[in-house]
């Protein structure tokens, strides 16, 4: 059960520091929620998905919405693994018909 604790932490840390990277100006506790939010999926963070999101975000919502603010790079995080396991879901199906 430790190496189980060991191995999220480790890839908690891991998403932290590639999000860090392609978010270098958003909010520190934003890199490590979003961070957070993929370890919780154990997952390894994507940035260029989380990216596409926040574009998706941007053109669906007025300049004053409230996606837009501080909390956009986590919505657009929890936005990228709704789409990933979407895919994922979706491609076996499609390659049965």
């Amino acid at each position: 059960m430790q190496q189980h604790h060991a191995e999220r932490v480790e890839l908690f840390v891991s998403n932290t520091q590639i999000i860090k990277k392609s978010f270098k100006w958003q909010h520190a506790m934003m890199h490590r929620l979003a961070a957070l939010l993929y370890a919780a999926e154990n997952k390894t963070a994507d940035g260029e998905a989380i990216r596409q999101s926040q574009e998706l975000i941007k053109q669906n919502t007025k300049l004053f919405s409230a996606f837009r603010g501080n909390s956009a790079i986590s919505i657009a995080a929890m936005l990228s693994l709704k789409r990933m396991k979407r895919r994922s879901w979706q491609t076996p199906c499609m390659s049965m018909t």
